[in-house]
């Protein structure tokens, strides 16, 4: 009888950690209440409007339903938005969200997502897409990298950046600004183009992508 509940015990906790994470409480003003973090993983069908200032905060707006049912969480320092599949979820409705942080090092995103990203600053910022996404950059950091898997338009030409690196495969038409290098490849189709005119800039394309100085 003692072994049987210790094994009751193990699997019911067992049982609990592999639970997802639960929704953020609220706070007052709609705000949710979520630990310091300094970088953001988006997954699934979201508008981001994000902009750097003194205090954190973390607002959603959309369906109730959907917000209700989203994976919400803080793990070393990453936060993380997932909409879980397999759920009788509204298929076409975005949910918004509105985030103010006093930094931010990386973002990923997945899904579909359209973002804008106000006021980076820092030593060092990364984006990185493994979807469809749009977005638009600005600020100014010391090194800006770059990487997207899937569809993407990035706009991150008043993103001003010591040093750009940047990676796409699959397609994609981005704007970026580099005041001194520049390595940038390009494996599908797209264009990139590159203000600041970097002294030091490295390009490698292949299939039907083109690469220019602006």
């Amino acid at each position: 009888m003692r072994a049987s509940g210790r094994l009751t015990l193990i699997v019911v906790a067992a049982l609990m950690m592999a639970l997802p994470p639960s929704p953020a409480p609220a706070a007052p003003g709609g705000h949710l209440a979520i630990a310091p973090f300094s970088a953001l993983q988006l997954n699934g069908r979201f508008v981001l409007d994000l902009t750097t200032a003194a205090r954190q905060s973390v607002r959603l707006t959309g369906d109730p339903y959907l917000i209700e049912n989203l994976r919400i969480g803080v793990t070393q320092g990453v936060l993380s938005i997932t909409r879980p599949r397999g759920l009788d979820l509204p298929r076409h409705e975005t949910v918004t969200i509105t985030i103010t942080t006093p930094a931010i090092t990386s973002i990923d995103l997945r899904g579909l997502i359209h973002a804008s990203m106000t006021g980076l600053a820092g030593a060092a910022f990364s984006l990185t897409n493994n979807g469809a996404a749009a977005a638009t950059l600005t600020g100014s950091v010391g090194r800006f990298t770059l990487i997207s898997r899937g569809v993407a338009s990035i706009d991150a030409g008043h993103l001003y950046a010591n040093t750009v690196t940047t990676l796409v495969r699959g397609q994609g038409n981005l704007l970026v600004f580099a005041r001194r290098q520049a390595r940038i490849t390009l494996y599908g189709e797209g264009r990139v183009e590159v203000f600041g005119h970097p002294p030091i800039h490295q390009f490698k394309t292949l299939a039907y992508g083109v690469i220019s100085l602006k």
